[in-house]
This record gives C-alpha cells, structure tokens and sequence, in this order.
C-alpha cells in the first residue's frame, strides 16, 4: 500500500522531465540519505525513512509513489506537503 500518491501534468519533454528529477533527487541528497537510480522512466528511491519509492515519468505526466518505513510513517503530512510544493515549482 502506498502511503504517498502524487500525479501532475507537465508539458516539458521526457528529457527535460528526467532532468527535473535528477535535480530533485540531488536537493533530496542534500536533507536526507537516500539513494537512487532510473529503470527506465522510473527512478527508484529508497533512504531515510523511505521503504521505497518511485517517480515515474510518462510522457506528458509525472507520479510519485512513496511507501514510508515505520520510522518515516510520522512525518507523511510534511512529507506529502514537500513533494507536492516540489512538484508545483519543478512541473508548474
């Protein structure tokens, strides 16, 4: 069950999105470890107080999908807070 469920629209290119997450993943470094890597057009997350995660990219739509540990599980409003205001500034 996923604890964090995100989807917006984008009108950028698949390219452009990828980049717009990588540069979100190295901001994410920067507060919390964690880890990550693409599969394709999904980057898969894992890292402190995430059991494991994924941004997936679609052409011309973006969802983030957020399983939060035990540990995390406290903090989802900030966390799902966060990742929308992320989106909003990154996806528009």
């Amino acid at each position: 069950m996923t604890d964090i469920l995100r989807r917006r629209k984008y009108d950028c290119s698949l390219e452009e999105a990828r980049k717009k997450v990588e540069k979100i993943y190295q901001d994410l470094q920067s507060k919390i470890r964690l880890t990550g890597s693409w599969a394709g057009n999904d980057f898969v997350l894992a890292g402190t107080g995430i059991k494991n995660g994924r941004i997936r990219l679609a052409e011309g739509e973006i969802s983030v999908e957020v399983k939060l540990s035990l540990l995390g599980r406290p903090f989802r409003g900030k966390a799902d807070a966060e990742i929308e205001k992320t989106l909003q500034r990154e996806f528009g």
